[in-house]
C-alpha cells in the first residue's frame, strides 16, 4: 500500500472527545455531581493517615457532603 500526498482516509475514527476510562480521568466514581477516581480516594486516604485526621471526614469535606462521622451523645 502506497501514501498518496493529500488524501484522507475514510477507515480512522477520531476519539479523542470521548470520555471513556482511561487514567486521564472521565472513569471514576461521581458523587454530587462530581468524580473522585479510586485513586483520588487513595490519596485523601494517605493524607488523612499522615495528618491524623479522620479520612471520611476530608472524604466529606471534598464532595461538600455533611461530616458522616458519627458522635457519642452527651
Amino acid at each position: 500500500m502506497q501514501w498518496r500526498k493529500g488524501r484522507r482516509s475514510d477507515n480512522v475514527v477520531d476519539a479523542r472527545d470521548d470520555n471513556g476510562g482511561g487514567m486521564s480521568g472521565g472513569g471514576g466514581m461521581r458523587i454530587g455531581g462530581r468524580g473522585l477516581s479510586l485513586g483520588g480516594v487513595a490519596i485523601v486516604v494517605v493524607i488523612g493517615l499522615l495528618s491524623g485526621q479522620d479520612p471520611m471526614t476530608i472524604l466529606g469535606s471534598l464532595l461538600g457532603q455533611m461530616d458522616v462521622s458519627q458522635q457519642a451523645p452527651a
